[in-house]
């Protein structure tokens, strides 16, 4: 597990390096096309050559820093310029695919934890010693607009977290939650999106004031759980049949979101009674009567009490309050 998260470090570099990259083409090519008269080109053939163009940059930092995969995890056998190849494709959308491995890999490390100690207390052997996480698994990134401050910049750090569903499909995608927030003219909304496969989504910059909960905006992070966890059926849009899929959040989804908010929670110094869901603070059924508030709360405070006393993660914290975007 060690050397395949030092992998992914290494991963981390060349794919931050290509998302520059990425972001300076990008304003570049809309400069040009407004200048020269031409207007925007479609964004579907703007997205496949800048791909293309991150695909290649990629494979020619991997070859020139020796950052390829097969080789780095001691796997042989596999052509070198099949290597470079995949590590191109890996790290040529930019750092989020890293990301999403290093998040993956941290919760499944958690679950095998917790596997192992159930299998122990059914035998009951002696639980086994395990060692503390050294880290949150949780990365800050800049939000979907790093350069954007949502709303408007806090006045203060925040002091309150609410909890939210996204009233929709499970199987919803973190870029439609985007899409449909821009319809609603409420983009950027939530701070943090959790989709059911258990992978997080930065989405407004943490120092800016999101728009999930009318009132309580200014002071509030806003986290959403993707998925549709109404199920009394006298409620409108409901998902008591079970046609928006999953009828409660999946075990790595309520572990990831548990992750967020014990970070925030010790990050801004937010008390656990600060936690709250939607319905808590507006008149709504959100985030859904089967929505677990009880275990979730647990699991946060869990967290935050393993975290409090193990010092990787509390120098985690003091370096994040000095990445841009997260403390005012």
């Amino acid at each position: 597990m060690a050397g395949a998260l030092l992998v992914l470090t290494r991963l981390l570099v060349v794919s931050t390096i290509v998302e520059r990259f990425l972001e300076i083409a990008s304003q570049i090519w809309d400069y040009v096309a407004i200048q020269t008269g031409r207007g925007k080109a479609p964004p579907g053939r703007k997205r496949l050559v800048l791909q293309s163009a991150g695909v290649v940059l990629g494979m020619a930092l991997s070859s020139l820093m020796g950052v390829v995969v097969f080789r780095m995890l001691g796997i042989g056998g596999i052509p070198y310029w099949l290597d470079v190849f995949f590590t191109g494709i890996l790290v040529g959308g930019g750092t989020e695919p890293v990301h999403q491995l290093i998040s993956f890999l941290n919760e499944n490390k958690q679950r095998v934890k917790l596997r192992l100690e159930a299998q122990q207390k059914e035998e009951g052997q002696p639980e086994t010693t395990v060692p503390e996480e050294e880290s949150t698994g949780i990365a800050y990134r800049g939000g979907l607009y790093p350069d954007r401050p949502g709303h408007g910049l806090r006045s203060e750090n925040p002091s309150m977290v609410v909890f939210h569903h996204s009233a929709t499909h499970s199987d919803t995608t973190f870029q439609r939650i985007v899409e449909l927030e821009k319809e609603r003219e409420l983009d950027p909304s939530y701070h943090c999106v959790v989709t059911a496969d258990g992978v997080y989504h930065n989405y407004c910059r943490w120092d800016s004031i999101g728009w999930h909960a009318r009132g309580v905006n200014a002071k509030s992070l806003g986290i959403c759980l993707v998925g549709n966890f109404e199920t009394d059926p006298d409620v409108p849009g409901n998902n008591a049949d079970g046609r928006f899929g999953n009828k409660a959040p999946t075990e790595a989804q309520l572990d990831t979101a548990a992750r967020v908010v014990a970070l925030w929670r010790l990050l801004y110094s937010i008390p656990a009674e600060q936690v709250v869901p939607h319905r808590k603070v507006r008149r709504t059924a959100c985030p859904g009567s089967n929505f677990p508030q009880a275990e979730f709360l647990t699991r946060v405070q869990s967290y935050v009490d393993q975290w409090q006393s193990t010092p990787g993660v509390l120098a985690e914290i003091e370096d994040l309050k000095e990445v841009q975007g997260v403390y005012v």
